[in-house]
């Protein structure tokens, strides 16, 4: 037989023989059980990333190295194990799913005992109470026996003073331990129901009910005993976090402080004691691959004719500032990891989160921004000034969308929902209402006439007049906001009058019909605005405007 041919077969005999001593080793190996603490998680925007760390010293021989008590919540197919030894080998891997009576979360159980055990406590407590209870009622007989005693030999005059003085004594002395005996009961049982009912509620928050658990097991060998580095990460769903804003601005300095915090939260049936958390701003999902696009095939039919009706007139919607209960922050700082497509916020302090538990809030990064402020207003529909900063973000990862508390010169004034800021975006950011501003709309007169001889046309003038004045103590820019109507049909003309003041800007890419009036308005000025335009249409037709 060729000598190549041959060195490959042995060689493959070899490692055939070699997996197979392994696989029957370890059916007789034994259990080498690791104590492997859960040491850092990275949370994603609905699941977590779990790192387990680990020491262990394997004897020479075969054994089986075995992993418990994991939450029946992991993705198996996400289990990774490394072991830093160039001395072990490393077999097959079993995942099995355990099922007991007991809790499988470890915090639970602790929980449990010791709720147990001070009710343990609690019940000797009262034994001890019934005892001095005991105690006192025989004195109580006693004491009335010697009442009795000492009565009947005071009538005979055998009275001993001082047998009767000692007996009163020792009556009061037992009486007294007795019942300072039923107090100190009576006030250990209230401090005991106190750290009971804390126990209890502890549970409540962090009871998951989970009966079931994860068993690894892990075939290993070595010919001298080693000691080594060992580290399990998988991934859990029931974890997340999300961003939540406070924007600060100083109206005098027109400084914005954006102060960016996260909500954390997770029921993955593990409790997370003195971990490394890091928060990772990428979205791990099953389907990553862009949409497939199909063709668009294209023919040619017989035109017909069609009727054109008005299209809806585009609305402005200024933004809505609601009333909320704000809660504070914890003072946890962050350190910020910057790659191509997403940004990881890792928390520089250990970080405690127990299964189940209330959400926990952590400060993520503090940024300041340059703005410039104005006052905006939609007058025909609400005749009060809006605040808005301006601003350019300049921080290295967006901000993602999420909910923002508003602070105005230290005043709460709402929240508002945020959307995805990009570094480098512009962005107007509503401060809430701005009662300097003083606002009327009035009704400025209009007229209808109509012209031609043989295709008569119908004039319909509308004007409004809109004066806006500054109350505050200083100059601010001001923005009003109105809108000429769109005509949807050839046949309908729109156009301001001569009387009219020109708007600053008008008829603004994806808000047609949409214009503005700009200004800087000293104090105690008086912008007065002409709102006046000129429709015109055949006659005989009936104007509609949605």
């Amino acid at each position: 037989m060729n000598s190549t041919i041959e060195r490959f077969l042995m060689l493959r005999l070899s490692i055939a023989l070699f997996f197979l001593k392994l696989f029957i080793a370890s059916a007789i190996a034994d259990d080498i059980p690791i104590e492997a603490e859960i040491t850092g998680v990275t949370i994603y925007q609905d699941m977590a990333g779990v790192v387990r760390d680990g020491q262990v010293t394997i004897p020479a021989g075969n054994h089986m190295l075995v992993f418990t008590g994991l939450t029946e919540d992991l993705d198996t197919d996400s289990l990774a194990l490394a072991i830093l030894s160039r001395n072990l080998l490393i077999g097959a891997v079993e995942v099995d799913k355990v099922h007991g009576r007991d809790v499988a979360v470890e915090r639970e159980r602790a929980l449990r005992e010791q709720i147990s055990q001070l009710n343990d406590r609690s019940r000797a407590i009262d034994d001890e109470m019934a005892a001095a209870g005991i105690q006192l009622s025989f004195l109580e007989s006693l004491a009335q026996g010697y009442a009795k005693d000492a009565w009947q030999e005071s009538v005979s005059g055998s009275a001993d003073p001082a047998k009767w003085q000692s007996a009163v004594t020792f009556l009061g002395t037992g009486a007294i331990d007795a019942k300072k005996s039923i107090r100190d009961g009576e006030l250990k049982k209230r401090e005991l129901a106190k750290d009971i009912d804390a126990l209890r509620r502890e549970l409540q928050q962090i009871a998951t009910g989970r009966k079931a658990s994860y068993t690894i097991r892990v075939a290993a060998s070595t010919n001298a005993p080693v000691t080594a580095d060992i580290r399990l990460t998988y991934r859990v769903e029931d974890a997340s976090w999300r961003p939540r804003y406070d924007f600060r601005i100083d109206t005098d300095t027109k400084k914005l402080d954006i102060i960016l915090s996260a909500d954390v939260w997770q029921n993955t049936g593990e409790n997370w004691n003195n971990i490394a958390l890091a928060l990772s701003t990428s979205q791990p999902s099953e389907n990553i691959d862009a949409p497939e696009i199909d063709p668009v095939f294209m023919n040619i039919i017989e035109p017909f004719r069609r009727r054109t009706e008005m299209a809806p007139a585009a609305d402005f919607n200024e933004a809505e500032v609601d009333q909320i209960v704000v809660t504070g922050s914890s003072l946890n700082q962050a350190s910020l990891d910057i790659t191509g497509f997403s940004a990881i916020y890792r928390i520089e302090a250990p970080v405690s989160l127990a299964s189940g538990a209330n959400e926990q809030s952590y400060i993520l990064s503090e940024e300041q921004e340059d703005t410039t402020l104005k006052i905006r207003a939609v007058p025909k529909y609400d005749p009060t000034g809006y605040l808005y900063a301006t601003f350019e973000y300049s921080g290295k990862s967006p901000l993602f969308a999420g909910t923002a508390s508003i602070f105005r010169d230290g005043d709460f004034v709402g929240t508002n929902n945020l959307d995805l800021i990009r570094p480098g975006e512009k962005t107007d950011l509503a401060l809430g209402r701005d009662e300097l501003l003083e606002i009327t709309y009035d009704y400025d007169g209009g007229e209808r006439s109509d012209s031609g001889i043989f295709n008569r046309t119908q004039r319909e003038d509308r004007k409004y007049l809109i004066e806006v004045t500054n109350r505050h103590t200083r100059a601010v820019d001001v923005e009003i906001a109105d809108q000429w109507p769109v005509p949807q049909d050839e046949d309908i003309e729109v156009e301001p009058l001569q009387s009219a003041t020109p708007p600053t800007e008008k008829h603004i890419e994806g808000e047609p019909g949409i214009i503005y009036w700009r200004g800087n308005l000293a104090a105690g000025e008086t912008m007065t605005i002409r709102h006046h335009y000129r429709i015109s249409y055949p006659e005989g037709k009936v104007l509609t405007e949605r």
